[in-house]
């Protein structure tokens, strides 16, 4: 009877998972057609640029109106969705955990949505090496395979949480991670919307990306091409 109790209280939890992510994906399809549509209204400034997009939760735009509009009706940009975790693993023990840990970076997503999927679960284990699974997740993928994932587009956010990534990796262990980070770098100004995405990195993603290129210049890594499409 304990263990029955118990495989309700994980599939509840699934349940809960499956729903947040499904907000999730919902909101990251919301911000990236506003960035378009931002676009193709040719906003003055960047801070425009950004509160339109922040402000893509609020509701369907009618045909015909702009997100600027949809501002200036004193709409809030505040996304509280954005601010919730994902997902409450609380409940699951540690060896729960590290199974997940260890079947999440050994999956081989198709696409670039699924790719996502997997990352945010990933985020969400409740393990103190989360940094360590997500860097055995990029390896084992390899570059060809990551290249082919996001060379449609890189999702939303990611681009950001890979720069805080490899800042980590190469303070702690420079020799081992170095060139696979180079190579990293290397393949993501080839994959749409990079540019657009590098424009939304956040304060600490981009000191994350200078700290990066300091370490390269400090160790003699000569990638003087690849710190100018970044910086």
């Amino acid at each position: 009877m304990i263990e029955s109790d118990k495989f309700e209280i994980n599939i509840q939890k699934l349940k809960n998972q499956v729903e947040r992510e499904v907000l999730a994906e919902q909101k990251y399809q919301r911000e990236n057609d506003a960035k378009l549509r931002a676009i193709e209204q040719r906003v003055p400034t960047y801070e425009d640029f950004r509160q339109m997009v922040m402000a893509s939760h609020l509701k369907p735009l009618d045909k015909g109106e702009s997100l600027r509009d949809n501002i200036q009706k004193g709409a809030k940009v505040w996304n509280s969705i954005a601010d919730n975790k994902l997902v409450d693993m609380n409940g699951l023990n540690l060896n729960e955990n590290v199974n997940m840990k260890t079947n999440l970076v050994n999956s081989v997503p198709k696409n670039n949505l699924e790719f996502l999927k997997t990352w945010r679960q990933i985020e969400n284990l409740e393990l103190e090496e989360k940094d360590d699974a997500k860097w055995e997740f990029l390896k084992n993928l390899g570059i060809e395979k990551l290249f082919n994932i996001f060379q449609s587009e890189i999702n939303g956010d990611l681009l950001g949480k890979f720069l805080v990534l490899f800042e980590h990796k190469l303070k702690t262990e420079f020799t081992e991670t170095s060139n696979f980070v180079i190579e990293l770098l290397s393949i993501f100004p080839k994959c749409n919307r990079f540019k657009l995405n590098l424009m939304f990195l956040k304060a600490e993603e981009l000191s994350a990306c200078k700290n990066i290129f300091e370490l390269f210049d400090v160790n003699s890594l000569s990638v003087g091409d690849l710190k100018k499409v970044y910086l």
